[in-house]
């Protein structure tokens, strides 16, 4: 009798399906990464921007508060400028911005001319 010979598995039967799965694993691997990497610098634009946005309402407040001193006659407690009928107040809101404000007296207290942010 003649003996059979066994033959050894092919590539097609254990490398390709070894070599998807490693190849699968990596890509899911690197996905995760770059998804995370994402999500990090999310957060923290979300941060900066809730800074920014408490900062600015911040220096809102503060500068009704002024409008609200003129008005009832009370000091400003703030720097004016004044130009004729025309008073103008910077409020800071970060070291680089501040909060403008130009007022113009009425016989009734005063209008707000205009009310911006400017870079310092």
């Amino acid at each position: 009798m003649r003996e059979r010979k066994t033959a050894s598995p092919g590539f097609f039967t254990m490398g390709a399906p070894l070599l998807l799965t490693t190849l699968l694993v990596l890509m899911l691997v690197t996905f995760s990464l770059l998804r995370a990497s994402s999500a990090r610098e999310e957060q923290r634009r979300a941060q900066l921007m809730a800074q920014r946005s408490t900062a600015y309402y911040s220096a809102c407040n503060q500068a009704e508060a002024v409008l609200d001193r003129l008005t009832y006659g009370g000091e400003p407690g703030v720097p004016l400028e004044e130009q004729g009928d025309t008073l103008r107040f910077r409020i800071p809101i970060t070291e680089t911005q501040s909060l403008s404000v130009t007022l113009r007296k009425d016989p009734g207290g005063y209008t707000v001319v205009s009310w911006t942010v400017e870079n310092n």
